[in-house]
Order: structure tokens, then C-alpha cells, then sequence
């Protein structure tokens, strides 16, 4: 047994830290400490309360009088004093501090807490307002004992915590906490009720990349003040209260992705107007899209890819702003003024039908939509792809047919990223004309489609000098691979397989350093491997197979540096990773 001594703490410097676990406890520190953590705790060896207590008795000499000064009474101890030294020592020792990454001067017996470390912020009056231990190596569990301290901002994100989260954390004085950020940790459980208790101040709340279950407590929605709402990849599931949202008339942004969520996604009522960005990617979340139909004008940013959201963009009560059907609420030119929609991501879905005529038009600062793995179907209109804002669009893995308007130079022009593969669009493919009028473009996938002739690589490709992707795998293309591709210095990936590309490898693309991606086979290719291609420092995919009248050496260095596939080649061409197509000898 540890003995309990009434006399003050003895003074100590910091080599006389001992190495073991004090055997002094003072009775007036223990006695104060059984006021906040339970008898247990305090009695108990090897626990972060019993540390706390041994600590303060038997190594600390900053006084924990009224003063905080050296001409207060040795043996007094004032309350708020006490609580803060004792609480700060408790989640040390609850989350392993031995074992941080920085410790800074924590646990510092002859300064204030306040100097113990940078990552203890402090007011004027010596109490804490903020500890901010990111990244910092922390495990174990937060301590129940955090509501003492009367914090505004808990930043413990990047770290190994586990546990669940203290109900008591929005109790006592945290209730005036503005900040809470646990994410990127291993709590468990389920998200408090009482995490309403810090309604009236609370702005920012990340829980993100834990391991918390259960359902949202409809309480959430008292946190009136909340900015920024944080809840995505953990494993939450069950339905969305539909009125929880009602009164969280500050939220700006809220994340809900990667969970479990079921039911039909919630309505954003128009009086959340300071909403831009809602993330509801990767639930279970049904229904069709009404849920549109009420989105807050205020929103730039709306994802729910990956979910089983059904029906078709022209439901009526959803999206009765795209369809010329039935009457558009948004009709009026002061209601389109309103509309700031900038990034709207609903891939990955089961949503049928065709694309609105005006769903492009009817949201005039739409610059990203992601339309991809759908079952969508129908043409593209040529009056509805003016829009002059649109910079990503991806429309990959649907069932659109028609042509696609190549020779118009008011067709999306501000394009960055254009992604059709997948379809069934044809016509011809004049790549020609649309680079020259689309030099901004850094992706250009229109793999697997059914463009008629024989069209070949324009050789003014060179000139699209933004162009970082390019994907042209079963397009039908003829002809040869142009020098001028070497002109593409940003290129990471290039892709033209399963086509009927003839003549050499342009030894060009051995001067395009920041090449990743080379993909040539399935074609006639023919001549050379170049040289340069073995010394690219980035290259970590090639594919040649199916190209066997290729000769030439690819080196050990590069067999190992990449992912090289070559079944069927010729025998004139070698190295450790080529499989040939018959016995060479």
C-alpha cells in the first residue's frame, strides 16, 4: 500500500524525478482528487488518476495555492488551480504521453502548465483554452476528466485513441468548447447525446475516420451554431431524422460519406443559407431525387455518389428546374441568379433515363458534374452543351448514343476533363478540331465506343500541351502514333490499346519524363522498342502484348521499375519480361 501523508509535497528538482511510480501520495492531493475522478481511479495503481495523484505529491514543487505563486500557503490548495494541473496530468497519462512523438516539456514540475508545451494555448488568466495534439503518437482513451478544462478548441486528430468518446465531454466547462476534432483516431461506440450540451458555442465537429456505430441522436441537430459537420467513414448507419437539420442554420458544410446510411437522403431546407458543401458519398442511401427539389440555394457542392439513388433526372418533383415536363420553380431569371451550384457528383447510381434539356442550362455555374456508372441513356444536344462554365464532365459507363459535336468550337470550352468511355456514341471521331478548340484539357477518355472509320492520331496532339491523361482504347484508330506526342511534357498516362495503330514507337516518348502509364498493346506496332523508354524515371506500367513484330531490348532495370506485360511477342524482341508467342530457341 502507497501511504497517505497530510504534510504538503516535498521539493524536488527535475533529476529527482524517480523512475518508478511515486510511493508519496499526499492526503490533501488525493482527497482533492477523489472530488473529481472516482475512488477507484484514485486507488487504483497503474491508473492515469493514480499517476496524476503520485505525480503531484511526490515530484511537483509549482505551487497549487490561490496565488499560483511561491508566497502561497504550500499546503492550500485552490480549487481551479488543481483541476486544471490534475486534468492535463490525467489525459497525459490516459493517452500514453511516455510515448508521444513531441513532449515538448510537458510534466514540467517547477513551471505553470501553461509553459509546459506549444500545444497548450492559454488565456491571459492561466486557463486553458485550446490543447492541440495532432499527429502526435497519442493512444489509449480520452479521460472523462477533459470537462474540467475550459477548452474552446479539442484538436487530438491523426493518432491511435481508442475507446469511445467521454459523454461527459460537453459537460462542466468544456460546454463552452468551439472546436472538437477527434478525426483520423480508433474511437468506437456511438456519437453522444450529449454532445448537444455544446449547442451554444460549438462550430466545428470532426469525428471522421474512426470506428463509431450506431445512428445519428437526433440531438445533433441542436447544435445550432455548427459550421462544419464531420461525421464520414466510420460505421454508422440507419436513416437521416428528416427534420434534423432544420435548425442548423449556420452549417456550411456537412460530410457524411463512407458509412451505412439507409432511407431516402433528407431535405436541405432553403433556410440553411450559409450550406455549400454536402458529401453523402458511399452509403445505402434509396429513393429518387427530391431531395433536390428543396437544396438550399447556397449549395456550390453536392456529392452522393456510390449510393442506390434510383428514377430518372427528369422526376418530376425532383428536378423540375431541368425538365421543360412540368413547371420550373427556378424559372425566373432572379431564381437562376440565386443558384450556385458549382460541383454536382451523382456517379455510381442506379438513375435511368435521358439528360434534361436543361440540365446544364438551368445551372449556369456548374463546373463539375459526374454522371458516370449510371444506366443514363439517350443523346447529347448540341444546344444543351454551350454552357460556358462546365470544366469536368464525366458521363463513362452509361448507355449514351448519338455523335458528339467535335467540329464545334462552342462545344464546353472551357473543358478540362472530358470522360465518355463506355457508351455507345458514334459517328465520326474528329480529334483535330477539338483539341485545337479545347487547349485546356488535361483528361480525354473515349474508350469503347462505337465512332465509325478509321480516324488517326491528329498530329497537332503536340500542341494540347495540358494534356496529362489520354485513353483511346478500342476507338477504332488507324494510321500511326505521331511524333509530335513527345511534345506532351505533363503527359502521365497514355492508353490508344486494342486499336489498329501500325508503323514504330515513336522514340518522342522516351523524352516525356513525367510519363507513368504506357499502354500499346493490341495493335500492329512494329520497328524498335526505343531506347529512351528504358530510362524513364516514373515509368510504372507498360503493356506491349499482341505487338509482335516489335523488336529491340527492354532492360532488366525496367522489368523490375514497372509493371511490364508483353504476351505474344516476336523473337526479335527480348528481355527478362517478354513472353513469346511460340518456342524462339
Amino acid at each position: 500500500e502507497n501511504p497517505v501523508q497530510d504534510s504538503g509535497p516535498p521539493i524536488l528538482t527535475t533529476s529527482d524525478v524517480p523512475s518508478t511510480a511515486p510511493s508519496y501520495i499526499a492526503k490533501d492531493i488525493l482527497d482533492a482528487a477523489a472530488g473529481i475522478s472516482t475512488w477507484f481511479d484514485v486507488l487504483q495503481d497503474g491508473t492515469p488518476q493514480r499517476k496524476a495523484v503520485g505525480w503531484l505529491s511526490s515530484v511537483d514543487t509549482y505551487p497549487l495555492g490561490p496565488t499560483g505563486d511561491s508566497s502561497a500557503d504550500a499546503g492550500a490548495i485552490a480549487e481551479d488551480r488543481f483541476l486544471q494541473r490534475y486534468t492535463l496530468l490525467v489525459l497525459y497519462y490516459s493517452t500514453h504521453g511516455e510515448n508521444w512523438a513531441e513532449q515538448d516539456n510537458w510534466l514540467n514540475p517547477t513551471e505553470h502548465e501553461c509553459s509546459w508545451s506549444e500545444t497548450i494555448f492559454c488565456r491571459d488568466d492561466g486557463t486553458v483554452a485550446e490543447v492541440n495534439l495532432n499527429n502526435n503518437g497519442l493512444a489509449g482513451t480520452i479521460p472523462e476528466e477533459i470537462q474540467w478544462l475550459s477548452l474552446r478548441v479539442l484538436r487530438l486528430s491523426d493518432n491511435n485513441i481508442g475507446g469511445t468518446i467521454p459523454p461527459t465531454l460537453c459537460f462542466g466547462s468544456t460546454s463552452s468548447l468551439g472546436v472538437v476534432e477527434l478525426d483520423h483516431n480508433q474511437l468506437t461506440g456511438t456519437i453522444p447525446d450529449y454532445m448537444a450540451l455544446c449547442k451554444d458555442k460549438l462550430q466545428t465537429l470532426d469525428l471522421s475516420h474512426n470506428r463509431l456505430e450506431g445512428s445519428l441522436p437526433l440531438s445533433l441537430g441542436d447544435l445550432t451554431w455548427v459550421e462544419s459537420l464531420n461525421l464520414s467513414r466510420n460505421l454508422l448507419k440507419g436513416s437521416i431524422p428528416p427534420n434534423i437539420l432544420e435548425d442548423m442554420s449556420s452549417l456550411q458544410t456537412i460530410d457524411l460519406r463512407s458509412n451505412a446510411f439507409t432511407g431516402t437522403i433528407p431535405s436541405m431546407p432553403s433556410n440553411l443559407k450559409e450550406l455549400t458543401s454536402v458529401h453523402l458519398d458511399n452509403n445505402l442511401f434509396t429513393g429518387e431525387l427530391q431531395f433536390l427539389s428543396s437544396l438550399a440555394t447556397s449549395v456550390k457542392t453536392f456529392t452522393a455518389s456510390g449510393n442506390q439513388i434510383d428514377g430518372s433526372l427528369t422526376y418530376g418533383a425532383a428536378l423540375n428546374s431541368w425538365t421543360d415536363e412540368v413547371e420550373d420553380p427556378w424559372s425566373s431569371a432572379s431564381t437562376y441568379d440565386e443558384v450556385k451550384l458549382e460541383t454536382l457528383d451523382l456517379s455510381d447510381n442506379s438513375l435511368s433515363g435521358s439528360l434534361p434539356r436543361s440540365v446544364l442550362n438551368s445551372l449556369p455555374t456548374l463546373r463539375y458534374l459526374d454522371l458516370s456508372d449510371n444506366n443514363l441513356s439517350g443523346s447529347l444536344r448540341r444546344e444543351d452543351m454551350k454552357t460556358s462554365s462546365l470544366e469536368h464532365l464525366s458521363l463513362a459507363r452509361n448507355a449514351f448514343s448519338g455523335s458528339i459535336f467535335w467540329n464545334d468550337a462552342a462545344f464546353l470550352s472551357k473543358l478540362t476533363h472530358l470522360d465518355i468511355a463506355d457508351n455507345g456514341f458514334a459517328g465520326a471521331l474528329s480529334l483535330d478540331p477539338f483539341l485545337i478548340n479545347h487547349d485546356q484539357l488535361r483528361t480525354l477518355d473515349l474508350s469503347r465506343n462505337a465512332f465509325v472509320g478509321m480516324p488517326e492520331i491528329p498530329t497537332n496532339i503536340g500542341s494540347a500541351s495540358s494534356l496529362e491523361v489520354v485513353r483511346l482504347v478500342a476507338c477504332g484508330l488507324g494510321g500511326t502514333i505521331p511524333t509530335e506526342i513527345g511534345g506532351l511534357n505533363k503527359l502521365e498516362i497514355l492508353d490508344v490499346s486494342q486499336n489498329e495503330l501500325n508503323g514504330p514507337i515513336p522514340t518522342e516518348l522516351g523524352f516525356i519524363q513525367s510519363l507513368e502509364t504506357l499502354h500499346l498493346n493490341d495493335n500492329g506496332l512494329e520497328g524498335p522498342w526505343p531506347d529512351e523508354l528504358n530510362s524513364l524515371p516514373n515509368l510504372i506500367g507498360v503493356a506491349i502484348g499482341g505487338n509482335n513484330m516489335l523488336s529491340g531490348y527492354i532492360t532488366p532495370e525496367l522489368c523490375e521499375q514497372a509493371n511490364v506485360t508483353a504476351e505474344g511477342m516476336g523473337c526479335d524482341m527480348k528481355g527478362p519480361c517478354i513472353s513469346y508467342r511460340r518456342d524462339c530457341g
